[in-house]
């Protein structure tokens, strides 16, 4: 009778828990604690309520007294790992994954989380496989599925990535996989299935800005301009200040012509969201409306704010900078910083691939 008490218990706990009521849950995983038959059990489960209860170093002291005591308690080297990937720890992690799996190889969700920290390591073939092993555990599993669909584009198997994110859609993964299915059949011109999956996300959540944001980007990659301008305005006033919808609606309104609408959107967009993400689109919106010097000095305020910073946003800012230069006959100028993002940033041209040409049609 005790056991059955336990197991339901634990049942609510769970259930509970998955569904973000975590004081409950922790009330409910320290009832188990107390009545659990062993003390390898009544630890785990203390763990569990400590973890619902946010108190998380706590949780990893817990599960590490713990299988100091009971090594070959697999689920507790599980939560352990799974505990540390949430403090970013994953190579930490993956030893704790890898001796839970060690002791029991057929749980899914466990593979599935060995494959999220490789993936946040960069190992990706590897993070393929314990996807796909998870996967064969369990056709259904949600985490796995999604991560195998950034796993594959990252490798540039688009079109395999591209079915997994479709399978984890139709077991309701959240929003942003939908986006980032969205995103993969926009980028191969499957125009007309991007629409469709974005529409069917809006449909679940008809005020999500991302989704009304790509919807406009896809109208507008078939030549439905105006449809695009349509939703994005109604998206505007929704969200008036959103980095996403108004960024969109600035690149529609520059590609129809209406440059003025575009440089008063920008620069709203600017006060409105004063970090380096605004700066840049209103640099490529002064850029591509013809104003090269407004461009050029909201480039070097970019740089200005992210000095010391070494990254890929910093390289597109230099590289609208050299843009703005070239458009103002500063071509030595433009071509040396071309030259070093070639040498040092090769991706900002293939995420840019216009970049060089920027602004030159109109330039003053």
């Amino acid at each position: 009778m005790l056991r059955l008490i336990q197991g339901q218990l634990v049942s609510a706990a769970h259930w509970f828990g998955r569904r973000g009521h975590d004081s409950v849950s922790a009330t409910l995983y320290s009832s188990v604690a107390r009545i659990a038959s062993n003390q390898a059990d009544a630890l785990y489960y203390q763990a569990q309520a400590l973890t619902h209860r946010g108190k998380t170093d706590a949780a990893v002291e817990t599960l590490r007294f713990l299988l100091q005591r009971s090594p070959d308690f697999a689920a507790g080297h599980f939560n352990y790992g799974w505990l540390l990937q949430q403090s970013n720890r994953d190579t930490e992690a993956l030893e704790a994954f890898d001796r839970a799996l060690f002791l029991n190889s057929s749980v899914a969700s466990w593979h599935a989380a060995r494959g999220f920290s490789l993936l946040r390591l960069e190992r990706l073939p590897e993070a393929e496989v314990s996807l796909k092993r998870a996967i064969r555990h369990d056709g259904r599993c949600r985490e796995a599925l999604c991560n195998l669909g950034v796993v594959m584009s990252r490798l540039g198997q688009t079109e395999e990535a591209i079915e997994w994110y479709r399978a984890a859609v139709a077991l309701g993964a959240d929003t942003s996989v939908s986006v980032s299915l969205a995103h993969l059949l926009e980028a191969t011109r499957h125009l007309s299935d991007a629409e469709d999956v974005v529409r069917e996300g809006l449909r679940h959540d008809p005020r999500d800005p991302t989704l009304t944001s790509l919807l406009g980007s896809i109208l507008r990659g078939q030549g439905r301009t105006q449809s695009a301008l349509d939703v994005l305005r109604s998206a505007e006033l929704l969200h008036p200040s959103n980095l996403v919808v108004l960024a969109t609606l600035v690149e529609v309104l520059v590609e129809a012509g209406h440059h003025q609408d575009a440089v008063v959107t920008a620069e709203r967009l600017a006060r409105c969201q004063p970090g380096t993400g605004a700066q840049t689109i209103l640099a490529w919106t002064y850029l591509e409306t013809g104003d090269p010097s407004r461009a050029l000095d909201c480039t070097e305020a970019a740089l200005a704010a992210t000095q010391g910073e070494e990254n890929i946003t910093r390289a597109e800012i230099r590289g609208l900078r050299a843009a703005a230069l070239s458009s103002l006959g500063k071509d030595l100028a433009a071509d040396e910083i071309f030259r070093e993002l070639e040498r040092d940033w090769p991706d900002v041209f293939i995420r840019n691939p216009d970049l060089r040409s920027c602004g030159k049609a109109r330039s003053r």
